[in-house]
């Protein structure tokens, strides 16, 4: 599958449709994580990892699911359920490299290297910024 390149401008854009798309798998995230033992991240990924579950987790299941395949609609892939971390593919100076955001923050300021882990998030250099583009 293609991934798309995004510049920080772009994904500024979208960052309302994010915000809210995010919220709701932090809820269902966080109401799998209360309910069962088992990674809400796993279960969303793999529909026929179960066991015998209230219906409720599987309605959980089936949201946070819903919000992962719309955020990679959108070219975004939430990494961590509990922050609430999404990155998209972009370009630094050549370089592809993840553009990263965390609820919270107004828009995608932060990067990191494709090899690198999400706590080794960097800012963006000012040119590569929404404010160092052009809209």
């Amino acid at each position: 599958m293609y991934a798309r390149i995004h510049a920080p401008y772009e994904v500024d854009r979208m960052l309302p449709l994010v915000r809210a798309i995010v919220g709701e798998a932090l809820v269902s995230a966080r109401a799998l994580r209360r309910m069962t033992t088992l990674e809400p991240m796993d279960l969303a990924m793999n529909p026929l990892y179960g066991g015998d579950f209230p219906s409720e987790v599987y309605t959980r299941r089936d949201d946070l699911r819903r919000c992962l395949d719309e955020l990679e609609a959108l070219g975004a892939y939430l990494r961590d359920p509990e922050s609430g971390l999404v990155e998209w593919y972009g370009d630094l100076d050549g370089e592809i490299v993840y553009l990263s955001w965390l609820p919270g923050e107004p828009r995608v300021a932060h990067w990191r290297s494709l090899y690198g882990r999400p706590p080794d998030r960097r800012t963006l250099p000012l040119a590569a910024s929404p404010q160092g583009a052009e809209r």
